[in-house]
């Protein structure tokens, strides 16, 4: 596992978040939960009370327990951590921000590469 230092992810989530502002977030690769700390704590420095719609989703049962404990004061947003992987998981739902480590896995060693290639393609509209 790779943690991405507080400023960093503080950086990111407020650039993708328009400022902290978003309705809707996710984090497909959870971890420990940093990405979605700071976009609580830039909430509450910011002082915006609006409840946000937070998602994370990771492969890793233990990762989600941390980030679950970690997360916990979250009580005024609406928290989904589940255990799966995102690039297997068909989705409908639409976010105003999206945040992210890439995997850290070599992608040609990956068996379901080109499945996975062809579903971020049609998904998005974009050539991979």
């Amino acid at each position: 596992q790779f943690s991405t230092p507080p400023a960093i992810a503080d950086a990111m989530v407020r650039w993708a978040s328009r400022d902290y502002t978003c309705a809707s977030f996710l984090d497909p690769g959870v971890g420990t939960g940093t990405f979605i700390a700071a976009l609580l704590q830039g909430r509450r420095r910011c002082g915006i009370v609006t409840p946000v719609l937070i998602d994370g989703t990771d492969v890793d049962p233990l990762m989600l327990q941390l980030a679950s404990a970690r997360l916990s004061a979250a009580t005024n947003e609406r928290l989904s951590l589940r255990n799966e992987d995102f690039l297997d998981t068909p989705t409908d739902s639409s976010y105003d921000a999206i945040v992210s480590n890439p995997p850290y896995l070599r992608h040609h060693r990956n068996p379901r590469r080109a499945a996975t290639v062809a579903r971020v393609q049609a998904l998005t509209g974009y050539s991979l």
